[in-house]
């Protein structure tokens, strides 16, 4: 709480410090297995979100003490739920509150009841002092290569800040702790294959790669320059036996059917609302297999606001909404960005 000029109790705004709450877990997490490692000589499965469990712990063991993830299942199970929004539900509805002034000797003794409740048993010497103080630690060099590679940080996301550098590097190594993971990120965002963007960053500046808007640009050149090539066209005979076999295409889905098999455009921009049958009306085209087939396909899901779900085929002629990268918008008429 702080008491503010007009003499009112208000407490802080925690916003920001929320926005790094994921960030600091995932050092927490580095620390911890650093410490253990030194003191306990633990070895390390592999570091999954940040966290990993120790190596040579039985799963069942690990399932027993997960009680949280053990009471939000069963929560889900009792109302026939799965999905992640009630996942994130049953996990408030589930919440205790903490019990403190618990002493250890207590806690210890029971777990080792519950443990023993269950018929394991809790004597995990055999983890201890197992791993390799001289083994070789991973090289800054390395670690720095690995993100900056096309399988780390941009292969599910286009863009990334300093947070998910920091969570990146963490989850490595169990070698790396929290100082190291963080002067390593800051070594990644200084190296020149790393471009700062130009974009509205709400919690601080956000980066790509040079290799990543290299592919974005050699895409806008299909979309925009390669169109109407005759390339992937197939006929009308082919097109009408493929769709005979999917019956229950709507109107709208055969369109986009015809349409993409028609076009003769290196790159479609299909649009359409999440639910719409995107991924069926493809299923449905008979583009796979043919000699000609160099087409690419380009998906996106408007925001939920948009009324109009069904999917459409985006022209040349007119105005596109659905491609839109870090390195440049794509309309039928312009192509804007900054080169890599």
């Amino acid at each position: 709480m702080t008491r503010c000029d007009d003499g009112t109790w208000r407490t802080l705004d925690g916003r920001a410090i929320y926005a790094h709450a994921k960030t600091a877990g995932y050092l927490y997490q580095a620390e911890l297995r650093v410490a253990l490692s030194e003191r306990l000589g633990v070895a390390w499965c592999e570091i999954d979100n940040g966290v990993a469990d120790i190596d040579g712990v039985p799963k069942a063991l690990v399932k027993l003490f997960s009680t949280r993830r053990n009471e939000i299942m069963v929560e889900l199970a009792a109302h026939g739920l799965s999905s992640a929004k009630a996942a994130q539900a049953a996990t408030l509805d589930t919440r205790k509150a903490k019990e403190y002034g618990t002493d250890s000797t207590t806690l210890n003794d029971t777990w080792r009841h519950k443990a023993a409740d269950a018929g394991m048993d809790t004597d995990l010497d055999h983890v201890l002092h197992v791993a390799d103080p001289h083994a070789k630690k991973v090289s800054r060099e390395a670690v720095i290569e690995q993100l900056l590679g096309s399988d780390g940080l941009t292969v599910r996301a286009s863009t990334f800040d300093r947070r998910a550098v920091i969570e990146a590097v963490a989850c490595v190594s169990p070698a790396i702790g929290a100082c190291e993971a963080r002067t390593i990120a800051d070594v990644v965002l200084a190296d020149p294959r790393v471009v700062p963007l130009s974009l509205g960053a709400k919690h601080g500046q956000r980066y790509s790669t040079k290799e990543l808007l290299r592919v974005e640009q050699r895409l806008i050149h299909l979309v925009t320059e390669d169109r109407e090539t005759s390339r992937g066209v197939v006929g009308d005979a082919v097109v009408d036996q493929g769709l005979a076999r999917w019956v229950t295409l709507s109107p709208e889905q055969v369109g986009l059917v015809v349409g993409l098999c028609s076009s003769g455009n290196q790159v479609d921009l299909v649009v359409a609302a999440a639910g719409s049958g995107k991924t069926f009306s493809l299923a449905a085209a008979p583009i796979s297999g043919r000699p000609t087939a160099t087409s690419w396909l380009v998906l996106r899901s408007p925001r939920p606001r948009r009324r109009n779900s069904n999917p459409r085929r985006g022209s040349g002629r007119t105005r596109s909404r659905c491609a839109t990268s870090n390195s440049a918008t794509v309309n039928s008429n312009s192509i804007t960005g900054p080169s890599s």
